[in-house]
Formats: structure tokens, C-alpha cells, sequence
């Protein structure tokens, strides 16, 4: 009897135990105006894989913008224009104009689901105030 108990005991502390986050999400340069997105979901590329996506609807879901000089302005600007383009485990940005040197740029990657289980949310609550993006800084 004390045996099953510590097993299911086990079992409940095991399934309730803080999984890391195995993916991160990065931006890498891959020529003057391509840059290269890595750890986006497997099973979210495969979605996009299936789905057919406008400019816009890219532009909503993994902007590249400009880093302006007063970072509080940040939420403000502009996307860069350019297109995107599915690899097998990326997505590539090409942008119209090349990146200059001398400028800070960021990406955001839109996630508009959340990655909670049901026990994070019995444990922590519902996290709505937790950011919707992930932002990634780079300069060429």
C-alpha cells in the first residue's frame, strides 16, 4: 500500500514539474538584407507550411522594425518592407533594402496562443498579463 502511494505521489510531482523551454527563438544575418529566424515551433512551421500567409499577415506575425533612438518609442514604428520565405526550420526575412551597419534592428514573433498547460494554470493562474511576443535585438 505505502508503495503505491509514493508511486503515485511520484507520478504527480513528475507531472507537475517545471518543463524548460527548449525552444529560443534568434535572429541571425544572413546576407546584406536576409535575416534568418530559428526556434520557432516545429508543429507551428508545419501550420504555416499548410497555410498561405500575405505580406501583411506575415508583417503581423514576425515584424522586423527599425530600433529608433528613443527605445520608449519602440511600439510605434514602422515595419520593414520585405518578404518571407519557409525553410525546413526557419523562416527567412529578405528585406527590400539591405540592413545598414551602423543601425539596431528587432524582430518580434507574435504568439497569439498560449503555451500554458492545464496545470500551469491551476498552479500560477491565467497569465494575461504575460507579453504576446518575443523580441529579439540585432545589428548587421
Amino acid at each position: 500500500m505505502m508503495k503505491k502511494i509514493s508511486c503515485l505521489l511520484f507520478l504527480l510531482c513528475l507531472g507537475c514539474a517545471k518543463h524548460a523551454d527548449r525552444s529560443t527563438f534568434t535572429a541571425g544575418i544572413v546576407n546584406q538584407n536576409s535575416l534568418q529566424f530559428k526556434g520557432i515551433n516545429a508543429d507551428l512551421l508545419a501550420n504555416l507550411r499548410t497555410d498561405t500567409l500575405s505580406q501583411t499577415e506575415w508583417q503581423t506575425l514576425l515584424p522586423v522594425y527599425r530600433m529608433p533612438a528613443d527605445t520608449d518609442m519602440k511600439d510605434f514604428q514602422n515595419n520593414q518592407p520585405g518578404k518571407y520565405k519557409l525553410t525546413d526550420s526557419s523562416v527567412i526575412f529578405m528585406a527590400d533594402t539591405p540592413f545598414q551597419k551602423s543601425q539596431t534592428y528587432f524582430a518580434r514573433f507574435y504568439q497569439y496562443h498560449d503555451n500554458s498547460s492545464k496545470w500551469d494554470i491551476f498552479k500560477h493562474g491565467w497569465k494575461s498579463h504575460k507579453a504576446q511576443y518575443t523580441e529579439v535585438v540585432f545589428k548587421p
